[in-house]
């Protein structure tokens, strides 16, 4: 066979290959575009019928997750004195059946209110007895996010995708919507509505929904991601924006009335943290090699070299201009960095290899000093302070935290991964 033969033959296999390839990749794309449109045009199931709420208006909030609808972490009461104990409240209630960060008790004078990694949520009172339990079915991974508490109702998302209000008095479900697969974040506020992230399954997608406080309705929601949110809300209510991130590393601006999603930016690797928000910038960690700031216009302020990997929201410590947070990957660190330039003050090394909990600060009434806590090691609760990194106190929990720490009437409450609720006293 001569070389024109070989040739000719050549260009006949590669664009027959070619024609099999793009006919290929156009019948998958037409598929996608189904599940998508599918997706997209569903209408939400409420599952109870909605009663309206009997509150006044407009609806205060008692607790949320990270303190504030900015999602500092910061504590504003002053503290008389650093805890100096840890006290068990509850029995076990996780077993560690799905990896997530377990769910942050969401206290008030009323009780503690807290998501279990088997599909069961709580109400505690201050002893830890039992007052009331509610098994959202089809939630086997378990309750993660934490509760948004008002005077007399509360909401939380589960894993199988259902958005719930809740009386707190009798843990009667008032409302209830599914929106998704799943539900791994927690709820915010935003005037009337509850502003919830959204996993979709097969495709794997997220959204970010606009639920009424009062009946469940859906009032809007965001186009999609291709990817998860596990990223809770952080909230702007001056402003009517909010800031979320995705498993694809893409962090989101959302108009708080429509829903319109007013900027997107690409951070380069998963966001599974929730971004916070102070002074016109946001600041977010992700699963890459950068901590970024963003001002709100999207415009980036500046970005920080650290270890790939922190699902740490970042935590403010306000009379220092610093954020501290920690990574997991390689070696665990806790890095403080200045608000302003991005520049590092200090590394801490610490030996919690599984250091995706997102610490808290607070302000000593004596002293007048912050101190920042976290779990510097798998069994324990560091209070830190901020200026150079310094461990003050260290105090054994047995077990280790994955969430978040709660505050209320001088104590702290955490839930632990493989084990109940306790507090720091």
């Amino acid at each position: 066979m001569d070389l024109h033969k070989i040739i000719k033959i050549s260009v006949y296999i590669s664009l027959f290959l070619l024609t099999f390839i793009l006919c290929n990749s156009f019948f998958q794309a037409l598929q996608y575009k189904k599940k998508y449109n599918k997706i997209m045009h569903r209408v939400p199931k409420i599952f109870h019928y909605p009663n309206r709420l009997i509150e006044e208006k407009p609806i205060r909030i008692f607790s949320q997750f990270r303190n504030n609808h900015y999602k500092t972490g910061v504590i504003q009461s002053p503290l008389d004195k650093i805890p100096h104990r840890f006290l068990k409240i509850t029995e076990p209630i996780n077993g560690s059946l799905h990896g997530a960060s377990k769910s942050t008790p969401a206290v008030d004078a009323s009780g503690i209110y807290v998501g279990a990694d088997d599909g069961w949520f709580y109400k505690f009172n201050h002893d830890g007895d039992i007052v009331w339990r509610t098994y959202f079915s089809l939630a086997e991974n378990g309750v993660h996010g934490t509760a948004l508490l008002s005077k007399k109702y509360l909401w939380i998302g589960a894993y199988n995708g259902t958005l719930y209000c809740l009386e707190k008095k009798s843990g009667k479900i008032v409302w209830s919507i599914n929106l998704g697969g799943a539900i791994g974040a927690s709820p915010s506020i935003f005037k009337d509505k509850i502003i919830i992230s959204v996993e979709l399954l097969n495709p794997n997608m997220g959204y970010v929904a606009a639920v009424s406080i009062y009946d469940g309705r859906l009032i809007w929601k965001t186009s999609l991601t291709n990817a998860h949110i596990h990223s809770s809300v952080a909230i702007n209510p001056k402003k009517a924006y909010g800031m979320v991130g995705a498993n694809n590393g893409l962090l989101f601006k959302i108009d708080l009335f429509s829903g319109k999603i007013l900027w997107i930016r690409d951070t380069k690797g998963a966001i599974k943290s929730t971004p916070l928000i102070h002074d016109k910038n946001i600041y977010v960690t992700n699963w890459s090699e950068h901590f970024f700031s963003f001002t709100e216009e999207g415009k980036e302020k500046w970005k920080v070299p650290v270890q790939p990997r922190s699902q740490s929201s970042p935590t403010l410590i306000p009379d220092l201009d610093l954020l501290i947070f920690g990574t997991h990957y390689e070696t665990p660190q806790l890095i403080a960095v200045h608000l302003k330039t991005g520049s590092v003050k200090w590394k801490k090394t610490i030996s919690n290899t599984r250091a995706i909990a997102s610490g808290v600060s607070f302000t000593q009434k004596n002293s007048g000093k912050s101190f920042f806590i976290y779990p510097c090691t798998m069994e324990d609760i560091c209070f830190i302070r901020p200026t150079d990194g310094t461990t003050i106190k260290k105090i054994k929990i047995e077990n280790l935290l994955t969430g978040s720490i709660a505050y209320f009437n001088k104590q702290f409450y955490m839930s632990l991964n493989n084990g109940g609720v306790i507090s720091l006293l």
